[in-house]
């Protein structure tokens, strides 16, 4: 049993063109095959020739020490919340007030180790967006 035929027959490719580069060339068409949405470098070599779009891929490396300061500082703010609502249903499952001052210091507590984490969060949001919005 053979294979279906396409559905629109006059996009196959059935004329070969065979054609030879440099060393330096075919590094170049690597390169951008590597970088981009294309597979292979035929199929870049076809996009460039026939004028159509490649897209090509940029990985920003500035951005990778920020993000990291941010996911880091982004996981001590969930378990420092996770730590107050822990503390905040004791509070309200406790009957007597000397439990209840007990708690409520613990919460103080928790809430003054957080807010370092946020000015630093927000230096850093703002050094981003200076970054992003210079454009």
């Amino acid at each position: 049993m053979g294979r279906k035929k396409a559905a629109q027959q006059e996009e196959i490719l059935t004329h070969p063109v065979i054609f030879r580069v440099t060393e330096d060339a075919w590094k170049k068409l690597d390169k951008i095959r590597a970088n981009s949405d294309c597979r292979t470098v035929g199929e870049v070599v076809r996009r460039i020739l026939s004028r159509q779009e490649v897209i090509y891929f940029h990985k920003d490396a500035s951005m990778d020490a920020p993000m990291e300061n941010l996911v880091t500082i982004k996981e001590e703010i969930r378990r420092i919340g996770i730590n107050i609502n822990q503390v905040t249903r004791y509070l309200n499952a406790t009957k007597t007030d000397d439990e209840k001052n007990t708690h409520a210091g613990k919460v103080a507590e928790l809430f003054n180790q957080i807010e370092p984490k946020i000015g630093v969060l927000l230096s850093l949001i703002s050094q981003l967006a200076k970054k992003w919005l210079q454009r």
